[in-house]
């Protein structure tokens, strides 16, 4: 049923997933087409260079903003489908709410990643490009120095790992806020900013603790000894980052879960 369930939600978001995706593709291909007619120099003046640089912002700004309303969408979908009207129907499916948890926090995390590729390949693909042209490296070169450092394919892979469980952790964040605001019935959006609110600045006083009481202890040492290189730290830090995630990705998930099964007034 699980998988059932994951399968109604990525046909649910998928023409929405594919409608932004294309119009992120036509900014690629304009941007693409604007650096070819610069570079060719057939239009040159003020005018060109000014319209260049504005549309320039204008795609930066588009990337970034892309990315989060991605995050906006899917965080309002989760609250139409669990705890509004439509969220009724959805709780008399003969399934267990964890389920129903799980199903839409994959969908909006692949979502989520899947236009995050999208829109950030090309650009950090022509930043490493350009960087390897100003400074006149060879990709073999640099492939040597990083392989030098300890920096291989398998910190690329924990890397990787790492920024998936990112995105999941910030939905299951966002969900668990939603979930929490719900029990303020008067004001359900108001409560969830501050659940937010809160929760991140509990995480970040939480966090310079730690820092803080583990800067001389032992395993600092160990990550960070002068013996080490720095793909050794690099993956040292993928572990407890990691390791973090999933936890707080536990943790949420098991909140929200909660407030699922014991939210019965639905709006």
């Amino acid at each position: 049923m699980l998988g059932k369930l994951i399968k109604n939600e990525f046909r649910n978001i998928g023409r929405l997933l594919l409608l932004i995706n294309i119009i992120i593709l036509g900014m690629h291909l304009l941007s693409i087409v604007f650096e070819s007619v610069y570079n060719s120099g057939v239009l040159s003046g003020t005018v060109f260079q000014t319209m260049f640089g504005a549309f320039g912002a204008i795609y930066i700004f588009s990337i970034i903003a892309v990315n989060i309303i991605i995050f906006i969408i899917f965080a309002v979908r989760f609250y139409r489908k669990v705890y509004s009207v439509e969220g009724y129907l959805t709780h008399t499916l003969p399934v267990k709410k964890s389920s129903i948890y799980i199903a839409i926090l994959t969908s909006s995390s692949v979502g989520a990643l899947i236009t995050a590729v999208v829109s950030l390949v090309y650009p950090l693909t022509r930043i490493g490009n350009e960087f390897i042209l100003a400074n006149k490296v060879e990709l073999s070169d640099l492939v040597h120095l990083f392989t030098m450092k300890n920096i291989t394919g398998y910190t690329a892979f924990l890397l990787a790992v790492g920024a998936i469980l990112s995105v999941i952790s910030a939905f299951a964040l966002i969900f668990l806020c939603i979930s929490i605001g719900q029990n303020w019935k008067a004001h359900p959006i108001l409560g969830s900013i501050l659940a937010y609110w809160g929760i991140t600045t509990a995480l970040q006083i939480a966090g310079v603790i730690v820092l803080v009481s583990l800067a001389n202890s032992e395993l600092a040492q160990t990550i960070f000894g002068v013996d080490r290189l720095p793909g050794d730290v690099i993956n040292a830090l993928s572990y407890c980052g990691i390791a973090a995630e999933v936890i707080g990705i536990a943790i949420m998930s098991a909140g929200s879960v909660f407030v699922m099964k014991r939210k019965l007034d639905l709006q």
